[in-house]
Order: C-alpha cells, then sequence, then structure tokens
C-alpha cells in the first residue's frame, strides 16, 4: 500500500480561510477527479465515500483518492456485504438515504458523480452546500 503524504482536501480547505482558489487550481482538481472516477468506472469500481477527507494532494499537486473501504465492483454479484447504508451524510446522493437502494448497491457510479458534484461546489464555495445536522 502506498503512503501518500501531503494534505486532504478538507485540510487544503481550511488552510485556505476563506480565501477561495485560483480558477486553474480549481479546473486542476477537477480534472483529476473526473479521470480518476472515470478511471474506476473503466474497471467497475464505485467508490461510495468519495469527501474532501479521501481526496490528498501530493507536494507535487497530484490528486489520489483514499479509503476503498465502501468500494464496490462489478465483480460482486450478490446482495452488499454493507448492511448498512455508506458514504458520508454531506456527500450522499439523495439515493443513498433509502436502505433498500443502498444495500442493493444500486447506488454506486451514479452516487460518485453525485458526491463529486458536491466537492467541485466545496472547492468553489469552500463550504458544503449541505449542512449534517446531526454533527
Amino acid at each position: 500500500m502506498e503512503h501518500v503524504e501531503g494534505y486532504n482536501l478538507k485540510e487544503i480547505i481550511q488552510i485556505q480561510r476563506g480565501k477561495k482558489f485560483e480558477e486553474s487550481v480549481i479546473c486542476g482538481f477537477i480534472t483529476q477527479l473526473v479521470s480518476s472516477l472515470n478511471y474506476l468506472n473503466d474497471y467497475g469500481v464505485a467508490h461510495r465515500d468519495l469527501k474532501a477527507e479521501n481526496v490528498k494532494i501530493t507536494k507535487d499537486g497530484l490528486l489520489k483518492l483514499l479509503d476503498f473501504g465502501q468500494a464496490k465492483d462489478d465483480l460482486w454479484s450478490g446482495k452488499s456485504w454493507h448492511t448498512r447504508k455508506v458514504g458520508t451524510i454531506t456527500y450522499n446522493a439523495p439515493e443513498q438515504f433509502d436502505a433498500l437502494v443502498a444495500d442493493r448497491g444500486i447506488a454506486t457510479y451514479q452516487a460518485d458523480l453525485w458526491s463529486l458534484g458536491v466537492l467541485i461546489y466545496q472547492l468553489c464555495a469552500l463550504i458544503l452546500p449541505f449542512i449534517d445536522t446531526d454533527e
């Protein structure tokens, strides 16, 4: 397993202290995120917990996806081994709140795209679009 040095995206956003990222920086992050998700999709893998804490930026500016503990691939033909909802509530797609959908693994690639949208919003606005009232 690779040890990745650097800060996760949540830490980098906090370091900004309200100062917006340059457009080129945001575009670079988005390009790498889309490329990473496309790569996973090509191999039939859904991350299912895409969030700022699971995206690390190296000192060279390379983006690395972390924490594949909730990932699911197309090779798993049965019921998901997760018996609870997966993901992080502030990044979850609406269909992930349906336990039946989440348990069957139906909310996969599309849910990753929703989470990508939340990350893009967070990069641009430096805040999440939704607040988790349970925190």
